[in-house]
């Protein structure tokens, strides 16, 4: 079973005799069993099931690298352009930033 991630959708592809079939999908943001459709979840062999079920439990950790990615892209790109936000909005950003490095600092995380 091949997964693929699509415009936030996670798609399921079986191989069979050499041609590729897409047999699912679900929202890309899924770590749950429970989110994905029960007929994609009964289209699953129980082999394929097992691998769907890893794919979830990995989730928050791609999940969690993407976010970090998406979010440096757009700071870059705030940083570039500064004056795309007003001051009351700059002010915030500048607030959620300040308690962003707060709680990722070596001390904090010790605890």
């Amino acid at each position: 079973m091949e997964f693929r991630i699509v415009a936030n959708r996670v798609k399921l592809y079986r191989s069979t005799e050499g041609k590729r079939q897409q047999i699912g999908s679900f929202p890309a943001s899924a770590t749950m069993l429970e989110e994905v459709s029960p007929g994609t979840v009964a289209n699953l062999t129980p082999e394929e099931l097992k691998q769907l079920q890893a794919w979830l439990r990995g989730a928050p950790v791609r999940l969690a690298k993407q976010a970090h990615v998406d979010m440096l892209r757009q700071l870059d790109w705030l940083l570039a352009h500064p004056d795309a936000l007003n001051s009351s909005q700059r002010a915030e950003l500048a607030s959620h930033l300040a308690e962003a490095a707060k709680r990722f600092t070596p001390e904090h995380n010790r605890g």
